[in-house]
């Protein structure tokens, strides 16, 4: 296991280049960069339904719309929150 770990730091900027993120165990960076658990959560539960392209690009418009959290999207009222 120590030499796989060997590897695996001494190979750091290749697999950075890669698209790989590389970040502390308890970090949420390994998560897309998502930065809360909350987009964590919401990003999950959308991925059981769609692609992760389009995950990522539901996260940035709750961003955008403030919304990028649980409790900001529990508080929604749905009828007039119709974007169709």
């Amino acid at each position: 296991m120590s030499s796989l770990v060997e590897i695996f730091q001494n190979n750091r900027d290749i697999i950075r280049e890669t698209g790989w993120i590389i970040s502390e165990p308890y970090s949420f960076e390994w998560w897309d960069g998502f930065d809360t658990a909350d987009k964590i959560v919401i990003s999950a539960f959308l991925v059981q339904l769609t692609k992760w392209e389009s995950v990522k690009a539901t996260i940035s418009s709750l961003e955008k719309a403030n919304l990028a959290s649980i409790d900001s999207i529990a508080q929604l009222d749905l009828p007039t929150w119709n974007r169709s």
